[in-house]
This record gives structure tokens, sequence and C-alpha cells, in this order.
């Protein structure tokens, strides 16, 4: 679908929160082939914009909604036409699997090329939930804010706040892998211990020439933790800020060394913290995902072993 130099997504990274996704789009974006807008986590295809979401956060999300395909397209592929690959990441697309699969297959076809990526459940869980944290929206120990889900579900409160709930995959990836056959899975340890082989896979799936055309660094996108200016970090993690000032202003190359140094920037304005949590709810968090783990091990056709090792990760606090 061409119009006004734009295209439709012929792939889309799905999720999951907090394993990598934005790192894998900022590395992607970096192939001449490849085209992601700047804009990250669109909330289209799960349709939140029909949930009237309330709580904190939702003003910030509710920025990015459109109510139509054509505006989707139009607000955020500009300039797509002449690329090979054209995509965005989105990880509510994962949670919402039910309403996303629907609306994808509508919009893009059953052909259109998935990738998603999966973290260890507990560490996500606790990212996700330090992330919470360093923006000012969650006041509850995790263990409260657990239990608190339920009426804050009620009170139709973002996803974010499922801290359960967002990490138990396996039906949300089997979802995926019986809707679409261009599926790719890939795990968080994967982008960390061999990205350059993670990127050729996708380049593979996504039919774009596999040469590495970036040699950066590996960089920590969106790390959690207590910020040590709540102001600076606003704006460093506002992307319309960051758009306004700079995307169209500079050439891309110039543009991602920018966006480079902010991200360097901004892991130096995190400070890292362990999770206080009681023994009896460590036991809590081990049986909740390991059944799930299980299951997903056998779905995907890869030991999850590393995963496993829930009560060293949560005293380590990593």
């Amino acid at each position: 679908m061409l119009r006004n130099g734009t295209k439709s997504p012929n792939f889309l990274i799905v999720g999951a929160a907090k394993s990598g996704t934005t790192s894998l789009c900022h590395y992607l974006s970096a192939h001449p082939e490849v085209f992601i807008p700047k804009e990250k986590e669109l909330f289209f295809f799960s349709m939140q914009n029909k949930l009237n979401i309330r709580g904190p956060g939702s003003i910030f999300v509710k920025s990015f909604f459109v109510d139509h395909f054509e505006e989707y397209i139009d607000k955020y592929f500009k300039g797509a036409s002449g690329h090979i690959a054209v995509g965005e990441g989105s990880t509510d697309s994962l949670y919402y699997y039910n309403s996303s699969i629907r609306n994808i297959k509508k919009h893009l076809g059953e052909n259109v090329n998935i990738i998603i990526m999966l973290r260890d459940p507990v560490e996500a869980c606790l990212s996700r939930y330090r992330h919470s944290l360093m923006r000012g929206w969650e006041n509850k120990q995790l263990e409260l804010a657990v239990k608190s889900w339920e009426e804050r579900k009620k009170e139709n409160w973002l996803w974010d706040f499922d801290y359960f709930g967002a990490f138990m995959y396996y039906e949300k990836v089997n979802a995926f892998l019986s809707n679409f056959t261009n599926t790719k899975i890939f795990l968080f340890d994967d982008l960390l211990t061999r990205r350059n082989d993670v990127l050729k896979e996708c380049f593979t799936l996504l039919k774009v020439s596999p040469t590495l055309t970036s040699d950066e660094k590996n960089i920590r996108f969106l790390k959690s933790g207590i910020p040590r200016n709540r102001l600076m970090l606003s704006l460093l993690d506002n992307q319309n800020v960051i758009k306004k000032l700079f995307t169209d202003n500079i050439p891309f190359r110039f543009y991602r060394k920018l966006i480079n140094m902010k991200e360097n920037l901004r892991n130096l304005m995190i400070k890292e913290f362990d999770v206080k949590i009681s023994s009896s709810f460590q036991e809590k968090m081990v049986s909740k995902f390991s059944k799930d783990v299980k299951k997903l091990e056998k779905l995907i056709g890869r030991s999850l072993s590393h995963w496993k090792s829930y009560g060293q990760i949560i005293s380590t606090g990593k």
C-alpha cells in the first residue's frame, strides 16, 4: 500500500516488554533497506484506544493513539516507500494478542513477518516494576502491586501494571505461531551475547541485504532504576521532544549518533536498585512462571534452563 511516500508495514516486533525490543528496533533501523518509525509503542493493532484506559501513564499512551489504519500509516510511515522492509515495535501487541492478531491479519495479512523477543519472566517482571517506579507511576511494593492488579484492571489501568500476566508467554506466543508462519523468536540473552547473529537472522527474515551496516557498541536502551534527576529523565524519554528537536532537521546518521549519546546520558542518570520481596512472594513468583516456562520450552524447541535460577536473579536484583 503506497500513498504519498508511505508504505504499510511488512514486519512487526510485537514484544515482550523489557526484553530488548527498543534496542532491536534501533539496530535494525541502521540498515538502509529497513524503515522503522522513530516513535516506538504505537498501540495501534491492540486497539487500546477502544479501552478508555485510565490511571498513571494513560495520558502519555493516549498521545500515540490513532483511530484508523490510514491515519496510522500517514502519521508514522512517511518516507517508507523506498525501503524493502518496513516495520515497527509495539510490545502491547503480545499482551493483547487476540485483538492484535485479528487486526494485524485484517490490515497486513497473514504473511507479515513477526519478531518476538522474550526475557526471563522473573527478570522482566522486576524490570517492569522498576520502570513503573522510575516513571513515578507506581507507589506500592511489588507484592501489593501484584495483588492490586484485578482492581486496577477493573478501573482500566494500563497493562504495564499486570506485572505477572505480562510475562506469561506460552499462550501469547502460541497464538502468534499458530496465525503467522513467518514468525521469529529471540531471547533477550541472544541480543546481549550474539547481537550480530540476531541481526543477520532478522535480515534474512526481512529479505534485505545480510551485510551488517553498523559497528555501534551495545547500548542498553530504557534502563530501569531510580532517576537521579526526574525532570531531565522525563525530557530525555519524551519521544515528541526528541522528534521535534532533531528528526526533521538533521541527517539520519547524525540523528542516530544523537540518540546513542542521549541513551548513554540517560543510563548515567539511572541508579539501579534491588527490589525487596519476601521469601514467600519469591516462591509465588517461581510457582507462577515455572509451568509456563516449561510449556514455552516445548513450544519453541529451545532449552530455557538458564531462566530457572530464579532465586539467584531475585537476590542479585539484576
